[in-house]
């Protein structure tokens, strides 16, 4: 039997919802009740002497600086190529895009949900 609604509106009945611990002064959530804690330490008047060099962020902890530093300023990748991601020059050899497929090719209804096995039109 195949049921009229879409399998990912069915997924939220055997998903609980998740538990998150918000941040009271800048609204960051967080999964776990300690990494709020330990979060809530760096809203703490404390002196941050460690400044990143390529902008204006300061950070209490070196990890925290190596981390930003890592994330937010990235060396370029060597070898790559602005306009695709690919690291050759030809466009022939360019990636195709997978969503554009013909659509005898997309799969037409028949979802399975992995828990109870119902089938649904709709993803």
């Amino acid at each position: 039997m195949i049921f009229r609604g879409s399998l990912d509106s069915h997924l939220a009945a055997h998903n609980p919802p998740v538990v998150t611990y918000d941040c009271p002064t800048c609204g960051q959530i967080f999964k776990e009740k300690s990494n709020l804690t330990q979060h809530m330490k760096t809203h703490l008047d404390s002196p941050k002497k460690f400044k990143c060099d390529l902008c204006p962020s300061e950070f209490s902890k070196r990890v925290n600086l190596r981390y930003h530093i890592k994330r937010k300023h990235p060396p370029p990748a060597e070898g790559m190529n602005d306009t695709n991601g690919s690291s050759s020059n030809n466009p022939s050899e360019a990636k195709t895009d997978a969503t554009k497929l013909p659509d005898k090719d997309k799969p037409q209804g028949n979802f399975k949900c992995e828990h109870c096995g119902r089938c649904f039109l709709f993803k």
